[in-house]
């Protein structure tokens, strides 16, 4: 996290302590990561900085490799920095003889290097740690390749020059440096390639809170009086919005670009905006300044096509940190004069060996390089991302807009669904008015806008299983400014209506809706609507739902296989669901029973009015010995019997969990009742029967 402001409003006071990354920490951009991630994380379990490298109990052992994750900007290097204070004014670990803290990106200037020449360059009066010492290895996503455990040379000599990341990586196994402490720090991405069984510890960084957000804006924007709260009620309609303001420099960059349209009080906007694109136009005008842009609009697009090129080829090679060399190949001189345009966007990265930039957010270097592939593939004859490599021949900008599609969904090694995003916003109308003197070349409004978004359409509309990558496109066909669609299915939704409607392109859409929608994020009823094949087409996208209703959709046991994958699943955030009149029988509760073992999310299941006989409410009672998350279970009106009765009788002798459990209209018998009655006698958790 580096950028004007943010540090001192950070509060770094615990992290987070996780067991694994998620599906998504490992596989989505860092946007998306956030996207999804707009509920309260009140089941972790959270640690002070101050015990982050001590043991967690009396028999345990302190950790060797403690790994912190956190999203782009989430403050790991600020979290470093404030250990390293607190650590020399021996405010915490002051049985720690010595801290050894690096930024990996410094390797970068180095073909190779030994341990030795690595220790020298985060401390230049050792060679070696000396006993207890700390090594911290910041910013493990900067270093310019992977790391790669499965074909690395394995090496024990501390004077062997080695690839930077062949060094990181015998670092990590404990063939160099065994004897000291290693803390690495890194974006989720990078992160999921060290083993796990490497790792001793790992945490998570929280990032600002909802309180925390609110005085970041209240500081940002202490003028005109009401700003603050303005744009605080902006974000409490948008949900994602609000998400990406748990990171301090989003939500600078929020903050400055909604404050300065409110300052502005343009004329063409009565709402303020909600799209990625447009939001970052505000701020990419706001950052040049509101007088530079009218008197100097020939040097702003001078500046925006240079920092354009720098951001473009940082993304192909995969680079957030740059040096001078990069700098002047893209026609930025340094070093940055003070209160530059360059300098408003791109940081020092100062360490006692070189200098290094970076922008002042990974969302900013993207935006930038879309506006310069906007630019440079209305000209370009070969592919942009050969990075000058022989291609065949691409003519005009309709093709390259749609080889960036196919470039953003098939991966092929580069992140790039937020330049996606923001490259289609430059294609809508009302984007190309804010940056009409802020990009380089003569602009056509709305010339593209219309043939993108058909072709969105037609691939959405072609998919046979919703993919996260398919969402993206949802998302690029709202910032193109096509809303249409999105707002139907939205409506349909609320109102019961979608059946008979779900076509491939219409669960594409639900399934950006389930991820984003503040109706969604209340209840999602899908109720007389699915099939097996639906359920399958959605299934990757149904976990990110809370409080999921899939009533009356005649679902037999074949789908509970689907729906037991999603209760598996690491992202799942089921709490509330209902299967409630269906044809439910013994063989899909008990695969329903073995994914409740392992999940940790689910409260409520209501499963009445479905075929469950004395085997399935065996399996369901063996689930409530062992599950301590639900708290409500529903089977009214099913087959369970006196044997099925008496087995929940028996759960609910262990169960403290448990606080309503309807049985109602199932033959229980007076047997049952006695074995239940017997129960309660014991259980003081149950409330409802």
């Amino acid at each position: 996290m580096r950028g004007p402001g943010s540090e001192k409003d950070l509060q770094l006071e615990y992290l987070w302590l996780i067991d694994s990354l998620t599906d998504a920490q490992v596989q989505d951009h860092d946007i998306v990561q956030l996207e999804l991630r707009q509920r309260e994380r009140t089941s972790l379990r959270k640690l002070p900085l101050e015990k982050l490298l001590m043991p967690l109990s009396r028999v345990s052992m302190p950790p060797r490799i403690t790994l912190t994750v956190g999203v782009a900007g989430a403050g790991k290097t600020t979290l470093v920095r404030l250990f390293v204070e607190k650590w020399a004014r021996k405010e915490l670990y002051t049985d720690i003889t010595c801290v050894l803290a690096l930024g990996l990106w410094e390797l970068n200037m180095y073909d190779r290097l030994s341990a030795e020449r690595l220790v020298h360059l985060a401390h230049p009066c050792y060679s070696a740690p000396p006993p207890g010492a700390l090594l911290i290895l910041d910013g493990l996503d900067e270093l310019r390749a992977p790391l790669d455990f499965l074909d690395s040379v394995a090496c024990t000599d501390p004077q062997r020059e080695l690839l930077p990341e062949c060094l990181i990586t015998n670092i990590i196994w404990g063939n160099l440096l065994p004897d000291s402490s290693v803390w690495v720090t890194s974006r989720t991405g990078a992160a999921s390639r060290i083993p796990g069984g490497l790792v001793d510890r790992m945490t998570e960084i929280s990032g600002l809170g909802t309180v925390e957000i609110k005085q970041f804006l209240e500081q940002l924007l202490p003028h005109p009086k009401g700003t603050a709260e303005k744009v605080w009620s902006h974000l409490q309609c948008h949900l994602t919005l609000q998400a990406l303001c748990s990171v301090p420099p989003l939500c600078h960059i929020l903050g400055v670009s909604f404050g300065f349209l409110l300052h502005n009080q343009d004329p063409s906007y009565q709402f303020l905006p909600r799209t990625l694109s447009t939001i970052f136009s505000w701020f990419l005008k706001a950052q040049l300044g509101e007088k530079e842009c009218s008197e100097s609009s020939g040097s702003n697009r001078k500046t925006v096509g240079n920092l354009g090129k720098l951001a473009f080829q940082g993304l192909l090679r995969g680079r957030s940190v740059f040096f001078d060399s990069d700098l002047k190949s893209s026609g930025i001189d340094t070093p940055l004069p003070a209160g530059s345009a360059y300098a408003r966007f791109l940081m020092y990265q100062n360490s006692h060996t070189c200098t290094g930039y970076s922008f002042f957010h990974l969302s900013t270097q993207e935006f930038l390089a879309a506006t310069y592939y906007y630019q440079a593939a209305k000209r370009a004859i070969f592919d942009l991302f050969a990075d000058g490599g022989m291609t065949w021949p691409k003519l005009g900008f309709l093709n390259h807009y749609k080889n960036a599609v196919q470039r953003t969904l098939h991966g092929e090694g580069i992140q790039l669904t937020i330049f996606l995003r923001f490259l289609s916003g430059l294609l809508s109308p009302q984007v190309l008015r804010v940056l009409a003197v802020c990009l380089p070349g003569k602009e056509e409004p709305g010339g593209y806008h219309v043939p993108a978004a058909d072709y969105l359409q037609n691939i959405l509309g072609a998919e046979r299983i919703v993919s996260s990558g398919a969402v993206n496109l949802v998302c690029c066909l709202l910032e193109l400014g096509h809303t249409e669609l999105t707002s139907a299915i939205e409506e349909a939704l609320k109102n019961g209506t979608l059946r008979g409607k779900m076509s491939q392109l219409v669960c594409c859409v639900l399934s950006y809706l389930l991820r984003t929608s503040n109706s969604c994020a209340q209840e999602v009823n899908l109720s007389q609507c699915l099939s097996y094949n639906l359920v399958q087409s959605l299934l990757s996208q149904l976990q990110y739902c809370t409080n999921l209703r899939m009533e009356n959709n005649n679902f037999q046991d074949e789908v509970m296989e689907l729906l037991a994958s999603i209760l598996r699943a690491k992202d799942c955030v089921i709490h509330t669901f209902s299967l409630a009149e269906n044809r439910v029988g013994n063989r899909g509760v008990k695969v329903l029973g073995r994914a409740l073992v392992v999940n940790y999310t689910l409260a409520v299941l209501d499963l009445h009015s479905n075929k469950i006989g004395p085997s399935g409410a065996m399996a369901l009672a063996e689930v409530l010995q062992s599950n301590q998350v639900l708290h409500s279970l529903n089977l009214q009106n099913n087959q369970i019997k006196t044997e099925g009765v008496t087995c929940l009788a028996q759960s609910l002798l262990v169960n403290c969990k448990l606080r309503a459990l309807h049985i109602q209209k199932n033959h229980i018998g007076a047997e049952g009742v006695e074995r239940l009655s017997e129960s309660l006698k014991r259980n003081h958790a149950l409330q409802e029967l």
